[in-house]
C-alpha cells in the first residue's frame, strides 16, 4: 500500500511540473511568438519589410533562448521545423518575397498550434 502512496505522488508531481511548465513556458511564448508573427504579416501586406525585418529579429532572438529549454520537452522534429520555418521568412523578407513570406508566417502558425496542441494537459497526452 506504501509503494502505490509513493507512486501516485511521484505521477502527481510530474503532472505538475508538466503543467506548470506548459502554463509557464510554452503557452505565454507561443503567445509571444504570435503576435510578432501578426505584425509581420501585417507589414508584410503593406510592403513595409524594414518594420518585418526588425519584428523577425525579435523572434530569431527570442526563439534562441527558448529553443534551448524546449529542447529538452517538446519533440527535437518539430524544434527543427520551426527553426528552418524562422530562417526562411528572414530570408523571405530580406529578398521582399511577398507571397513566400505569408505563407511560411501561417506555416510557423501551424507548426506554433501542433506544439501548444501536443504539449497541453490533456487526458490523451496523460496516459
Amino acid at each position: 500500500m506504501r509503494m502505490l502512496c509513493i507512486s501516485f505522488a511521484w505521477l502527481f508531481i510530474i503532472i505538475l511540473i508538466w503543467a506548470l511548465f506548459y502554463f509557464l513556458s510554452i503557452e505565454k511564448t507561443i503567445d509571444f511568438f504570435d503576435d510578432e508573427l501578426k505584425k509581420i504579416y501585417s507589414s508584410a501586406i503593406n510592403e513595409n519589410y524594414n518594420e518585418a525585418q526588425i519584428n523577425v529579429n525579435k523572434i530569431q532572438e527570442q526563439w534562441k533562448k527558448t529553443e534551448k529549454l524546449w529542447i529538452y520537452f517538446v519533440h527535437q522534429g518539430e524544434v527543427d521545423d520551426i527553426s528552418s520555418s524562422i530562417l526562411k521568412i528572414d530570408v523571405y523578407i530580406k529578398t521582399e518575397n511577398k507571397s513566400m513570406i505569408l505563407s511560411e508566417i501561417e506555416e510557423l502558425k501551424k507548426l506554433f498550434r501542433m506544439v501548444k496542441g501536443n504539449e497541453s494537459l490533456s487526458f490523451e497526452n496523460l496516459f
